[in-house]
């Protein structure tokens, strides 16, 4: 499968992570999804520095929030919700 086998592990990792973090949420834990880490760093902190065929998929960090968070509301569905394609906005 070549390049897919890549495409897939990626794709189940995050699927993973979105359920750690409803996991995490339902006990009261605050998390959020990384982007744009050093990877070398990543494997340094979690000991995997010497593995390099391994590949951090995803990164999220979970733990207890210092302040609350604020609500930010909801966007309207006409603003993010399309009917058949993009540009044809979902009319309430």
């Amino acid at each position: 499968m070549g390049e897919k086998t890549r495409e897939y592990a990626i794709k189940d990792a995050m699927i993973a992570a979105t359920h750690l973090v409803l996991a995490a949420e339902s006990l009261g834990l605050s998390s959020c999804f990384l982007n744009g880490w050093i990877e070398d760093k990543v494997k340094a902190v979690i000991g995997a520095a010497d593995h390099p065929d391994l590949a951090i998929a995803v990164v999220v960090p979970i733990g207890y929030a210092a302040e609350p968070r604020l609500n930010p509301g909801r966007l309207p569905l006409d603003y993010n919700v399309f009917v058949d394609r993009l540009g044809n906005p979902y009319q309430i």
